[in-house]
């Protein structure tokens, strides 16, 4: 399928992810985001007016971070599955306690999607599975709602669990 796309692809293990080393944190994983977007952008044999971000779930929010501060050099961002903020997702898991009321402060990472989304103002696909187990989908319409770009679609599919959207 790449092939007849005639695209190239870089996939990432983040630190502490795969078969990567290091232990994952919040800042780390916005850093591996970075080093990898840098490399992209020292390829000559690359087009940079054309570059797209995809991100799923945890990876949806470290896109949203990435396209949020490199807005001049992302053409296009799709997240799936994506959450709003840890946050947001402890509220949620987390119901029988008011979790809500914890100051921001107390959480070691927070990927506040919700307030960086208002960054991206780049063509954005937002992939929402109904099915979705893990996160609820009600998320992906809220970052959906919060995007200011004039050119977006939220893609819902409603058999799609967490892992096989589409």
């Amino acid at each position: 399928m790449l092939v007849n796309l005639r695209v190239n692809l870089v996939l990432v293990d983040y630190r502490g992810y795969g078969k990567s080393e290091g232990e994952a944190s919040e800042e780390g994983l916005y850093l591996d985001s970075e080093a990898v977007l840098d490399y992209v952008m020292t390829r000559p044999d690359l087009d940079k007016t054309k570059v797209f971000l995809f991100g799923r779930s945890l990876g949806g929010a470290v896109a949203i971070h990435l396209a949020s501060e490199n807005s001049h050099r992302i053409s296009a961002i799709m997240v799936e599955n994506t959450f709003l903020s840890i946050p947001h997702m402890a509220s949620t898991l987390f119901s029988f306690f008011p979790m809500r009321y914890l100051p921001l402060w107390c959480y070691k990472n927070k990927f506040l999607s919700y307030r960086k989304i208002s960054q991206c103002r780049m063509p954005s696909l937002f992939i929402s599975g109904l099915s979705d187990q893990l996160i609820p989908p009600v998320m992906m319409k809220q970052l959906y709602e919060l995007s200011p770009s004039r050119t977006k679609r939220l893609a819902i599919f409603p058999d799609g669990t967490h892992n096989d959207t589409w």
